[in-house]
């Protein structure tokens, strides 16, 4: 049998809890506990798009909605799928292409320049062995 009591600060029990079943529970904290968490209505607020008054989280998207807006820090723009603007073989194509316009010294100072980013990166990582 496993069991907890949870106690306040003058020593009374609060809670009492046997093999994860609550036993015992002060009428306070279970009005707490039991009841469901309800949101409340927003305030309502001056639109700043139109002037007009919007009084429900209801009325807040659809005005959104109505005239293209949306709330900042809200945006779903991360969880969209990215889309490659060029397909492999032609990226392998563009790379080469570029490379070949470098000449052996541009392309030389570019890959010392990556190599200097990889180890300033990477300092404090512990290093695989060989």
């Amino acid at each position: 049998m496993r069991s907890r009591t949870i106690y306040d600060k003058h020593g009374d029990v609060k809670v009492e809890i046997v093999n994860g079943v609550v036993t015992y529970c002060r009428d306070e904290i279970a009005e707490r506990v039991l009841t469901h968490h309800v949101m409340p209505e927003i305030a309502p607020y001056k639109s700043m798009i139109t002037g007009e008054i919007i009084e429900s989280r209801m009325k807040h998207r659809d005005h959104l909605e109505r005239h293209n807006c949306f709330e900042v820090g809200n945006e779903v723009k991360h969880l969209d799928k990215r889309v490659a603007d060029v397909d492999p073989q032609g990226r392998r194509e563009l790379i080469a292409r570029q490379i070949k316009g470098m000449g052996h010294k541009g392309f030389k100072q570019a890959l010392n320049r990556e190599i200097e980013h990889i180890k300033w990166n990477s300092r404090g990582l512990p290093r695989s062995e060989p």
